[in-house]
């Protein structure tokens, strides 16, 4: 709970802390700002950690005093990326990133979104089916140029598109190599990349075999 954070933080000397939004006793809010208050310029870098995604619950955490937010349920590579951010030049080890849970095509959220507007969610899978190929073509140029921004830009842009077609799995793999463009880490962006491809490959094949289903329905 909050009241152990500031009673373990006299006793040890952390460069960083993760504070939950929601703890017992005292919440993460009111520990930052007695944390700040008490430390000023000497205190640990705050990051939170907080299932409340939304715009003004991130600004409410940063005018507390914490620096850095991060989104539950934790992505390890999310993760990665925050204890970077911490301080600039930081060394890590090789990005490891857990096989990923997530389905391939998510009908469920699909149904849920687009409802009776199959027409819309046809159009845009289509379109992006056809743009698949350079975008492809363009990680691979930025992979063996070891050009990490382009590699983070694309992947971010991509990924993007995957989310809006439920697109889940490859979305997550893609994360993992956008974040190894963001911490300048790209010793497995090569073998990630194929990763990669293999989950859109199969994330195509079961889009295309959806939309045929659908077509056939309406």
């Amino acid at each position: 709970d909050g009241l152990e954070v500031i009673s373990g933080l006299k006793k040890m000397n952390n460069d960083v802390i993760f504070l939950d939004h929601q703890m017992p006793k005292q919440d993460g809010l009111v520990t930052a700002r007695q944390i700040v208050k008490e430390m000023g310029a000497s205190r640990p870098r705050i990051v939170a950690m907080t299932a409340n995604v939304k715009a003004k619950d991130k600004e409410e955490c940063l005018k507390a005093g914490m620096d850095d937010f991060v989104a539950k349920p934790i992505v390890l590579s999310a993760l990665i990326s925050a204890i970077y951010r911490c301080k600039d030049g930081l060394e890590l080890p090789e990005v490891k990133i857990p096989k990923s849970q997530a389905p391939y095509l998510n009908e469920v959220e699909i149904r849920e979104q687009y409802g009776d507007m199959f027409e819309t969610f046809d159009e845009i899978s289509l379109i992006f089916i056809n743009e698949l190929p350079p975008r492809i073509e363009g990680l691979h140029e930025a992979v063996l140029n070891n050009d990490a921004l382009s590699i983070e830009n694309k992947c971010h842009s991509l990924r993007g598109i995957l989310r809006n077609l439920y697109l889940e799995k490859a979305a997550e793999e893609l994360y993992c190599l956008e974040t190894m463009g963001e911490l300048k880490n790209l010793s497995n962006a090569a073998n990630q990349l194929v990763i990669c491809e293999n989950s859109l490959k199969r994330s195509i094949e079961m889009l295309k075999t959806y939309l045929r289903v659908h077509r056939q329905e309406i």
